[in-house]
């Protein structure tokens, strides 16, 4: 069955143009793409979305996509919030450990609702290994979080977790610890204190609205593996992990017929040096498995060279955090700074903060000469935030094909320098557009990314950044960089039916010149609607209403 949606406007991509005027999305219903986007007189039947003799007009564009979010950190920062990156790591750690599996799912399960709620329709999520099999279980397919009493006092633990020490990179002891209290886990979540469930809801407000009932469950899904070991002697014992983590989440999806999924040897994941294959994917191909080394004061360089070896065979994409600040220069060249001397030192790795006597990597300039010396840079590289960086980097960068994302309001908390982003993209390399976690952000809207990316990026005078080029970061560049291109951040033909239906003035001209200047205008009260894979994941009540 094809579904028509009609729009006085729709927007194919950013490189697409004209801008269509009196359009019409026909979606296979089936395979959740779209067959194809005209201009043409709109035929009530089998048409949603027809806008005679209402009061407003619409425009359709493609889904956004956030490249880098840690959703399992959707917590508030506060005023007692630490903006010193140390303190901030510690705070974290302290905090992550006073949560259940129950509770960090349910904050997960938040996450995609915000996301979609605001035009995401595609996320690349951080999930630590140690969480991961509990996340494909729990989170990632159809996971229904039960409520939770939250807001209670935050307990702070002290870091003797074993867990925790060996996420860590210290080397277990045979030492007991004690529990300190550990089974009393709560959650403060600072403005989402309590947690509203959106999972089904009737509303009926004008008769031409269908009653339907909506389960929000998630966008799609890039889900980084993190791995974080900085001993050298738990290289082999991390990849021994992440080996049982691959292996079950393979022959979990291969084994559940509900949600299927892909496993991650199958023959149709794209591979950026081949030709692109678009026939084999299908509209439930919503979940795919990616590995995140965390950075390189957290990861070995044993355990770096192990994967890049194994990542040989499994050929999975890479997210780093890389350059995000400037102490990681000074920890490679000399062991000193913030991250060597406070973060490590806390952390009771203080015998590893030195890498340039154990590694030679005075040898590097930075982060990214460093990573690419280990043969960590390649196409299927992604750099997270990457802003302290300078020219060698960027034709390592270059060189390399490996992409970057952008996150400058996460870069803004830590009072880090600013991403030349001009210099980046005229040298033709890939940047895309995260919002990092809400820990260290003031929301996790793309939208909002976007408005504060035009902002920063149109104070540099000659060295302007357009509202077309941020856009396309937010849908098109985003889309290579989590390896789904052509099948999102676009509504080209044969992609996948992902989109936001904004409502807009019926008055509302909009151009090719002005439309992405509008876009990142517009605000999360004004969408109407949001669809991933040809099914409507949700709409705004209030919008109609008004």
């Amino acid at each position: 069955m094809m579904i028509k949606i009609n729009s006085k406007f729709i927007l194919i991509n950013s490189e697409v143009f004209p801008l269509l005027k009196n359009a019409e999305l026909l979606i296979d219903e089936n395979t959740g793409k779209i067959k194809s986007v005209s201009e043409a007189a709109c035929n009530k039947k089998n048409t949603v979305n027809s806008e005679k003799d209402k009061n407003y007009s619409t425009l359709i564009i493609p889904g956004l996509l956030n490249a880098h979010i840690h959703t399992e950190l959707t917590i508030e920062a506060n005023g007692s919030t630490p903006h010193i990156f140390s303190e901030w790591v510690i705070s974290l750690i302290k905090m992550r450990m006073n949560l259940s599996a129950q509770e960090t799912a349910a904050i997960r399960k938040k996450a995609y609702e915000i996301s979609i709620k605001s035009g995401v329709t595609a996320i690349g999520d951080i999930v630590p290994l140690e969480q991961f099999e509990e996340y494909i279980a729990n989170c990632a397919i159809n996971y229904k979080a039960e409520n939770y009493t939250a807001g209670k006092d935050f307990k702070l633990q002290n870091l003797n977790s074993k867990d925790e020490a060996g996420k860590y990179g210290i080397a277990h002891s045979n030492s007991n610890n004690n529990n300190n209290g550990y089974d009393n886990r709560y959650v403060q979540y600072g403005k989402y204190d309590k947690y509203d469930n959106y999972d089904n809801y009737d509303i009926d407000i004008n008769n031409d609205i269908t009653v339907k009932r909506f389960n929000i469950e998630h966008p799609r899904i890039k889900s980084y593996i993190e791995i974080i070991g900085l001993a050298p002697s738990l290289a082999d014992i991390k990849i021994k992990e992440l080996e049982k983590t691959l292996n079950y989440y393979y022959k979990y999806c291969n084994n559940n017929e509900k949600s299927k999924q892909r496993g991650f040897y199958m023959s149709d994941v794209y591979d950026k040096n081949d030709d692109f294959q678009r026939s084999e994917y299908t509209a439930e191909d919503t979940f795919l498995p990616g590995l995140s080394p965390h950075s390189v004061y957290s990861v070995s360089k044993e355990l770096f060279k192990k994967l890049s070896e194994k990542n040989k065979e499994w050929k999975l994409d890479m997210a780093i955090h890389t350059s995000e600040h400037k102490s990681e220069i000074s920890f490679l060249k000399e062991g000193r700074g913030d991250i060597a001397e406070n973060l490590l030192n806390a952390l009771q790795l203080g015998a590893f903060s030195n890498p340039s006597k154990m590694y030679g990597t005075a040898n590097y300039s930075t982060p990214a000469d460093y990573l690419n010396s280990i043969e960590m840079l390649s196409s299927k590289t992604a750099l997270i935030h990457a802003n302290e960086i300078n020219e060698h980097d960027i034709q390592i960068i270059k060189d390399s094909g490996a992409s970057i994302v952008h996150c400058p309001r996460s870069n803004d908390f830590f009072n880090s320098s600013r991403l030349p982003l001009r210099k980046l993209l005229d040298n033709n390399i890939n940047v895309g557009l995260g919002t990092d976690s809400l820990y260290s952000n003031s929301s996790i809207s793309i939208l909002d990314e976007l408005k504060y990316a035009r902002k920063i990026h149109n104070e540099e005078n000659n060295h302007c950044v357009s509202s077309k080029e941020l856009f396309k970061m937010a849908t098109v560049n985003n889309a290579a960089i989590l390896n789904i291109p052509h099948l999102t951040g676009t509504l080209e033909t044969g992609s996948y039916a992902d989109f936001i239906i904004f409502k807009i003035p019926k008055d509302l001209k909009l151009t090719e010149d002005n439309v992405f200047d509008k876009i990142i205008d517009f605000e999360e009260k004004d969408i109407l609607k949001v669809f991933i894979g040809g099914k409507e994941v949700y709409r705004n009540v209030r919008a109609y209403s008004v």
